[in-house]
This record gives structure tokens, sequence and C-alpha cells, in this order.
């Protein structure tokens, strides 16, 4: 995630990311065990308990709110989730918390999941070839279905544009798609390799909307740095009024493709004219030249998918 975000390009490294300098701050949920020289040796891949979710959302606010300049939050996990029927949803302190980062004015991009299904209508057994014996009847998948103000749910194409099986889809809860099939990209210092911890620098490929979601969220933190005044609200307004229509709309999401570079031409001012000379000549007209201080700060969750 960190990598497709941010890895630095044009020096003949590894691999490039949306963003060629920001700034990340890593929150870590799952457990790690530590030796006496505080090695790691063991990383818990079983994913995060609610509690930890909730803490480190949390932590996110407290930094936003301490003047750190937080504009985006990378969330390629998910999970299933039974809605707290016996009250209402904004009472549940799951939601509580992400709307509370929403309302701060940071903008989420979280991953629509990796389950084959339609979220408006979440099949049962047999509907999940990865899990043939999994109901999601009466379930709904989280983040990805909260409605927030900021939210922004992200579905994945293959290379040729298509939408990717595996990818829940939605027109009313996955807002936009983004690549993810075949993503190579950066791996975290620490894997577990073959039943062990390797410290290696590695690069690597995987598919899932978990590797869609770090496109979009870096494509956020670089029209947050091209225009710093623009809103939370005015930045996704601007990054999905400009998706490409043509691609993984129709019953997928709700505005098709990423295009930053639409995004980018749909926020810059109008060009200004030139006056026009006295004497009766046609002057030409004048742009304004871009320049985009990437001072942006870009918050990644890392949680591998399939």
């Amino acid at each position: 995630m960190a990598g497709t975000i941010g890895a630095v390009g044009n020096n003949s490294l590894g691999v490039t990311g949306v963003n060629w300098k920001v700034r990340l701050l890593g929150i870590g949920m799952t457990n790690v065990t530590l030796d006496n020289n505080n090695e790691v040796q063991c990383i818990d891949t079983d994913g995060f308990s609610t509690g930890q979710i909730i803490e480190g959302l949390n932590i996110i606010l407290q930094q936003k709110k301490a003047g750190l300049n937080i504009r985006a939050v990378n969330m390629s996990w998910g999970g299933w989730y039974t809605p707290p029927y016996q009250y209402e949803l904004e009472d549940d302190p799951y939601y509580v918390a992400f709307k509370a980062v929403s309302d701060a004015g940071v903008i989420l991009a979280a991953a629509a999941g990796n389950e084959f299904q339609n979220l408006d209508a979440p099949g049962g057994p047999g509907s999940d070839p990865y899990n043939p014996k999994e109901d999601y009847r009466w379930k709904i998948c989280v983040p990805a279905c909260f409605k927030l103000a900021n939210l922004i749910t992200v579905g994945a194409v293959s290379a040729d544009k298509s939408w990717c099986d595996f990818s829940n889809y939605s027109p009313n809860y996955v807002d936009i798609a983004a690549p993810g099939a075949a993503i190579m990209s950066t791996l975290p210092r620490y894997v577990w390799l073959n039943g062990k911890v390797t410290s290696e620098d590695l690069y690597g490929k995987y598919n899932g909307t978990s590797m869609a979601t770090p496109h979009v969220t870096g494509a956020v933190a670089l029209l947050c740095a091209a225009y710093p005044d623009k809103t939370a609200g005015e930045i996704k307004e601007l990054l999905l009024n400009n998706a490409d229509k043509n691609f993984a709309k129709e019953g997928k999401s709700a505005y098709g493709m990423l295009d930053l570079g639409a995004a980018m031409k749909a926020g810059a001012p109008a060009p200004t004219p030139t006056p026009k000379p006295s004497g009766g000549s046609s002057g030409c007209n004048g742009g304004i030249p871009f320049v985009a201080l990437l001072s942006v700060m870009a918050v990644a969750f890392f949680k591998k998918k399939r």
C-alpha cells in the first residue's frame, strides 16, 4: 500500500508511486512478537480486532486535532459485520469511530472487499469461491458500506479496464474503481514468508481491492497537494465527478474508473485571457503554470489481502 501511494519515481529503483514525495504515517494494528533484541519473530496474520481498529482511528483523530496535516487514510482491509439491529447504527462505537475521522475533514479510502459479492444483496454459501461455506446474507461489508461524507469505497479493475471478478460491487456502495490486478509494489520490510519472518527489502505482485485502494488514496493526496485550500468534500467531489464513466460503472460502481489526470485538470482555475494589445492585432491566451508541493500526509494501514 505504501509503495503504491508514495514510492519515489525517476530513480531507477523498484516501482513508482502515485506521489513521488509524500509523508506517510503508519498505524500498526496487528500483533507483532519481538525477541530480546527487539527483532521481529512473529507477525499475527489473522487480522485484527474491532477494538484495535477503533484505537487506530482514535490515534489518527488525536494527531489531526494536534495539528498534523492528515488528509487521507488508506484502509486496505475490511470485514463482514452483523449490524446492531437492536439500536441505530449511529450509536454503534465502530461506526462512530469512522464518522469522527470523516467529520474531522479526513478522506477515508476503503477497499470494497474480495468476496465476489453484490454489496446490495450479499449471497449465501457457494457465492464466494474462496470461502464456499461463508454466508454473507444479513451482513454488511465494513467500512465499505458505511455512508460517510468523506468516505470513498474502491473496487478493482484489471489492466484491460474490465471489472475484476473477485471485487465486490454495487452502484450504491462502491464509489469508484482503480487498478487491482497484478499490482507490483513494495512489500513491508518484515514479512511472513515460507513459514518464517524475513527482513529483506522485497517487491511483489498482489491482486485485490486492497491494491486498488491506495491508488485512490494516492490520488487524494496529490489533489490535496495541488489544491491545499479545497476541503475534503471538494476533493472527493473532484475525484468522483471526473472518473471515467466508460469503464467499471454500469452495475459495478457509482462513478466509474479513477482518472486522476481529469480530476487534476478539472480542479485548476480557468486560464486568464491576456488583454489584446492596442492596434487591433489578436493576442494569445496566457496560462497559469501548475506547481504542486507534495506536503500532504497520507495515512496507510498495512493489512494484506488476497
